[in-house]
C-alpha cells in the first residue's frame, strides 16, 4: 500500500503535464509511434470533448507518418514549428504529411509563438497539447516555467485545473 501511494504522489514532467486552464495546455514528452499512442489514450481522459490544436516537432530519424496520423487522433488542427536540435525535422515536411492525411495544418517555426497560435486557434474551451520531441518539450517547458511573461493571466507552474480530470492509474 505504501509503494502504491508513493507512486500515485509522483509527479514526472512533461508526462501529461497540464500547465494551464484557459485553454488546457498539456506538455507531453511522446517522441515516437508508442509514446504518442499513449499519449493519444490519455488526451480524451483529461480534456474531454474539448476541441484540441497540437503544437509538434519531429526527429528525423522518428517515424513521422505514423506520428502524424495518431495526432490526427486526437487533434483537430496542428501547428509545427522546429526545435533547436539540429535532428529536428523541416517543419514544411511535417505538414506536408499531415495535409496528405488530412489534417488542418499551419507551420510557424518559433517554437513560442506556435503555442501561442495553438492557443489563440484552440481558444478559451479549447486545448492544446504539445508533443513530438523531447527537444521541443524542454524549449516550452522553460517558457512555461518563466512565467509566460508574454502571456499574462498564465500559470507559472504546472498545477493541474480543477476542470481538468487526471487519467486514472
Amino acid at each position: 500500500d505504501a509503494l502504491r501511494d508513493a507512486l500515485a504522489a509522483v509527479h514526472v514532467p512533461g508526462r501529461l503535464e497540464v500547465v494551464e486552464a484557459n485553454p488546457v495546455i498539456i506538455l507531453d514528452g511522446a517522441h515516437n509511434a508508442d509514446g504518442m499512442t499513449a499519449l493519444a489514450a490519455a488526451v480524451a481522459q483529461i480534456v474531454g470533448e474539448r476541441p484540441v490544436v497540437a503544437v509538434l516537432s519531429i526527429f528525423s530519424d522518428k517515424d513521422i507518418p505514423a506520428m502524424c496520423a495518431i495526432v490526427g487522433t486526437f487533434a483537430e488542427q496542428v501547428v509545427v514549428t522546429r526545435s533547436a536540435s539540429a535532428r529536428a525535422t523541416d517543419p514544411a515536411e511535417i505538414a506536408t504529411v499531415l495535409g496528405a492525411i488530412g489534417i488542418r495544418v499551419v507551420v510557424e517555426p518559433s517554437p513560442g509563438r506556435a503555442l501561442a497560435m495553438a492557443g489563440a486557434m484552440a481558444g478559451a474551451g479549447g486545448a492544446v497539447v504539445v508533443c513530438g520531441s523531447l527537444a521541443l518539450l524542454a524549449e516550452i517547458r522553460n517558457i512555461a516555467l518563466q512565467g509566460w511573461s508574454d502571456r499574462p493571466g498564465m500559470l507559472a507552474r504546472g498545477n493541474a485545473p480543477e476542470i481538468v480530470k487526471k487519467p486514472e492509474r
